[in-house]
């Protein structure tokens, strides 16, 4: 594991104990890592919390539009000429 993948390792499981409900302290005991640290990822964390995207099509939607493009397909194309542009 490289050091990228282990900060993100440690990152991924300072979020994970503090939802868990550990305290500042316990998690940099567990991790071997400050408290500065699991202070600093917790609050970039909660500036950052990804959300869900809000729909742009309704489930019915999506099914013509997956069904208008399967009934459009060209099985006559080569390779070369299903190039998308």
């Amino acid at each position: 594991m490289n050091t990228t993948q282990q900060h993100l390792t440690t990152r991924s499981q300072i979020i994970a104990l503090r939802e868990e409900g550990l305290t500042v302290r316990a998690i940099a005991d567990q991790l071997a890592v400050s408290t500065s640290t699991v202070k600093r990822w917790i609050i970039r964390y909660a500036e950052t919390e990804r959300r869900p995207r809000t729909r742009l099509t309704t489930r019915d939607e999506d099914a013509s539009i997956i069904a208008a493009s399967e009934t459009t397909r060209s099985p006559s194309l080569s390779p070369s000429e299903r190039r998308y542009t």
